[in-house]
């Protein structure tokens, strides 16, 4: 790109697409640390075998298409009705009366709350296979939205601090490692 720096067009297209896949791909390799800051998904060598590219283009597909399968809750709450992404859902708590939704966006780094009429159990049966689990008898978490976890305490992507009640911990802690071990997997395959 002739006198246009790809790390600046890069880092322009993170400001609008936090969540696209990204790859690099050169004929020389010049890994540098703030590569990394954009999240890369691949970082390909134009030197590859045929081979290796077909695979390598195989995995990046497969991860566009799991992209592209963007799942919703719809709340309900006196009669409006929202449309919520499932990956901006960071917990949803319960309330007197239904759940408390609690959303971050990471494209336009807004968080929003929604009521819902339904009890946290219902949503919770719903969302259960999409990696969510009670960290409280009073919320349930997202794991795609942890960013870190020490003992007891969750830290979610819009630096919420929540805390893991001692009943619930066992379970939380198995399925979170659960979580990351499926979601690593493949990485681990790549690397064999």
């Amino acid at each position: 790109m002739e006198k246009v720096d790809g790390m600046a067009v890069v880092l322009k297209y993170r400001e609008s697409d936090q969540d696209g896949i990204l790859v690099f791909c050169s004929g020389i390799q010049m890994l540098k640390p703030e590569f990394f800051d954009v999240h890369p998904f691949r970082y390909l060598m134009k030197s590859y075998s045929r081979e290796k590219l077909t695979y390598e283009i195989r995995l990046i597909l497969e991860k566009m298409i799991e992209n592209k399968k963007e799942t919703f809750l719809i709340v309900c709450s006196d009669g409006r009705m929202d449309k919520v992404p499932v990956r901006d859902i960071l917990y949803i708590s319960n309330r007197k009366h239904g759940s408390n939704i609690h959303t971050f966006s990471k494209q336009t780094q807004k968080s929003e709350e929604f009521i819902c009429n339904r009890k946290l159990k219902e949503i919770y049966e719903e969302l259960k296979n999409q990696h969510f689990e009670y960290a409280h008898n009073s919320y349930i978490v997202n794991f795609q939205a942890v960013v870190g976890l020490k003992n007891n305490s969750i830290q979610l992507e819009d630096s919420t601090m929540l805390n893991i009640s001692r009943s619930k911990k066992e379970r939380f802690h198995k399925r979170f490692s659960q979580y990351l071990g499926q979601k690593y997997r493949r990485n681990r395959r790549e690397e064999g």
